[in-house]
């Protein structure tokens, strides 16, 4: 690869939508700054919308054999491989990376190659973190490995963003992080302007979009959608996402069932979920932690009314009785209540809701805010 007297950048994921939908702003800021720009991720060429989008910024598209959920010797092996054949050619100035592989992998390899910079972006703990039931030797044993890579890959990087405080706590924590390392950003933010106000449709409809895993909550939005439609059987449940590879996913069984009962309108995948926010009254998400939920913030850019958890992540978007209900994270009972709230209360104090969270998506969590304060700190 010829040289392009630019400063070179590398960004690593492990979910290959989330360069365009999470983001796509950054990098055309990047580009627009002059650097030349390298997206990194598992199946990117492959999907002709996604390497279209990533092509329009002028960045430039790389896959890599990455299993974001797996631990697999081999796939590690080749995924090293990979990324060091990468960086070799590439020759970056920064790297940034974010998801837990990317994370270890692309710090790792970015030492050995002695980039400049090397950042990371911490997007939440992950289930080996956050299921706290599960007690299996396989769960302990990985997420002994992920602690170790972690604190190797923490000793290595300059700076470390963080999407919530107490994300940022804990690891400061846990794992000795300096202050000076360590920036606290809201989340991945949201483009504004792409994700328009748009006024509440008049029928009753919950949403939730998610990939499809126990973590995010999606368990209990099926048992409160089958409550609720007992004795509410006019309202309908939207769902958005997908089943991957992930240990923590739902089985398709589960999911023909409620489908099949007419409990939920499932979608599957969608690239834009525009028109699905327009056309839901309510925004769902239960999680049981996050690092900032991009679904959550699309949602209010639009003027939804929101249902969450008071968890970390979650709680920092929803101002209870203000732009939606905070419930207890796991609470099927809690959920189903505050969907009787928003079913019960006045179109106008819904549409009230709405406008506050606008409101807050505009003034915290505006992802040209969020963007500038990375790229203020990855500066060579």
């Amino acid at each position: 690869m010829k040289n392009s007297g630019k400063n070179k950048i590398i960004l690593v994921s492990s979910i290959p939508d989330s360069l365009v939908l999470f983001r796509g702003n950054l990098i055309k800021s990047l580009i627009n700054l002059n650097f030349e720009v390298h997206a990194l991720a598992p199946n990117l060429t492959k999907s002709r919308y996604f390497l279209d989008k990533i092509n329009s910024y002028g960045a430039i598209a790389h896959d890599i054999p990455l299993k974001s959920s797996l631990i697999s010797p081999v796939n590690d092996i080749l995924l090293l491989i990979r990324l060091s054949k990468l960086f070799l050619q590439i020759k970056p100035d920064i790297v940034l990376s974010y998801n837990i592989k990317p994370v270890v992998f692309g710090t790792l390899v970015a030492r050995i190659f002695r980039v400049k910079k090397i950042y990371a972006i911490i997007t939440g703990v992950g289930f080996y973190f956050t299921d706290q039931k599960n007690k299996s030797f396989k769960k302990i044993f990985i997420k002994k490995i992920i602690t170790v890579l972690y604190k190797i890959s923490f000793k290595i990087l300059d700076k470390i963003f963080f999407q919530n405080k107490d994300d940022l706590n804990l690891f400061k924590k846990n794992f000795n992080i300096s202050q000076k390392k360590s920036i606290l950003i809201n989340g991945s933010g949201v483009d504004v302007s792409y994700y328009k106000f748009s006024q509440l449709p008049k029928k009753m409809s919950f949403l939730m979009i998610s990939r499809l895993i126990k973590s995010k909550g999606i368990v209990e939005y099926l048992e409160a959608a089958k409550i609720i439609k007992s004795k509410y059987p006019l309202i309908k449940f939207h769902l958005v996402g997908y089943i991957d590879d992930n240990v923590d996913s739902i089985s398709r069984n589960l999911l023909e069932e409620f489908i099949q009962k007419e409990i939920i309108v499932f979608y599957g995948k969608i690239n834009d979920v525009r028109q699905k926010i327009i056309d839901s009254k309510v925004y769902v998400l239960p999680s049981y932690r996050e690092g900032t939920p991009r679904s959550v913030l699309e949602a209010m850019s639009i003027g939804r009314p929101i249902i969450s958890t008071d968890v970390p992540g979650c709680k920092e978007t929803v101002f209870n009785e203000i732009n939606g209900f905070k419930i207890r994270s796991k609470s099927v009972k809690d959920l189903v209540s505050a969907m009787e709230k928003m079913i019960n209360l006045p179109n106008d104090q819904l549409q009230k809701m709405g406008i506050q969270s606008r409101r807050i998506a505009e003034t915290k969590f505006d992802d040209n805010i969020i963007n500038r304060k990375i790229i203020q700190n990855i500066n060579l």
